[in-house]
């Protein structure tokens, strides 16, 4: 496989965990075309044999346990040979020719070390989670290719190039936030980050794992939405910034999780409690510890 695809000029890079559910149908959509890289969250050699041998393009790597989003990525990317990755969630679906726009711009600017597509959601409408950090207004009519901060991760082009042999992502961070955090540290470096408009992928949102964990990973989700924003913030902004970033991420999920006891949406409550208490963790430095309760042997 390594021979069949080394002239590519791109690789795609899949983290996974408890994605049986939607894996196949995420492969089947990209193609035989390029070499993927599945990064499994686990250590379940059933998955893996059963990814490789109906897919002849796939090569699945065990990470063990569960390592969190960050350290598989790096893991994957440090396994690709070709000068891009193009890295995304197993509930993405890049439309029509989307890695090939993306490749085509990433080769007219090699100094760009990310380029974004746009995401669709699952209700069709284009997601506004990407722009500026100092929140300037983005107009996308008539552009091809626009400049951003930061924009989410769900599919990203990536440069493999410009980091050399470096770690991209920060492994530090468990989950959330990795995609902002990387973002951050090329607008410090004063490099360039670009949306590619006609580049577009549906993004489910949620549906990367099976449903029956749905509500246990959504806790830990939560825990590490609140921590990976305060560790964001301690890193890279400063000492005022960061006292009201604190302070509304922790007195907003705590009242939130007050408010829907009362009106008792269990669920809800235990969810914005969750995400206080991971602020709270990482407000006092404790490391991401918070995991899933899944038994997945």
């Amino acid at each position: 496989m390594d021979q069949l695809y080394s002239k590519s000029k791109c690789t795609i890079v899949l983290v996974t965990f408890l994605s049986d559910s939607i894996i196949e149908k995420c492969i089947e959509n990209l193609g035989n075309e390029r070499e993927i890289i599945i990064i499994e969250n686990s250590n379940r050699q059933k998955f893996k044999n059963k990814i490789q041998e109906k897919f002849k393009n796939v090569k699945c790597y065990l990470m063990g346990y569960d390592a969190g989003y960050p350290a598989a990525a790096n893991y994957g990317i440090s396994l690709v040979k070709s000068d891009y990755v193009f890295l995304m969630n197993p509930d993405t679906f890049p439309i029509q020719d989307c890695i090939d726009k993306l490749e085509f711009y990433a080769d007219k600017d090699i100094t760009a070390p990310l380029f974004f597509p746009i995401t669709i959601r699952g209700n069709n409408k284009i997601s506004n989670d990407f722009g500026f950090f100092n929140k300037k207004k983005i107009n996308i009519i008539d552009e091809k290719k626009i400049k951003i901060d930061y924009s989410n991760g769900n599919a990203i082009l990536i440069n493999k190039k410009f980091f050399e042999k470096k770690y991209i992502f920060d492994d530090n961070i468990f989950l959330q936030f990795d995609d902002t955090e990387l973002c951050w540290r090329l607008k410090k470096l004063k490099k360039d980050i670009y949306m590619i408009v006609d580049a577009k992928v549906k993004h489910l949102e949620g549906k990367s794992h099976e449903q029956k964990y749905d509500f246990e990973l959504k806790k830990e989700v939560w825990w590490h939405n609140g921590w990976s924003h305060i560790y964001l913030a301690k890193k890279h902004f400063t000492i005022r910034k960061l006292i009201f970033v604190a302070f509304e991420k922790i007195f907003v999920s705590i009242t939130k999780s007050i408010i829907c006891l009362i009106l008792f949406k269990i669920r809800s409550s235990k969810l914005y409690f969750f995400n206080f208490y991971g602020a709270l963790c990482s407000l006092v430095n404790t490391n991401s510890f918070y995991r899933s309760k899944i038994d997945i042997n």
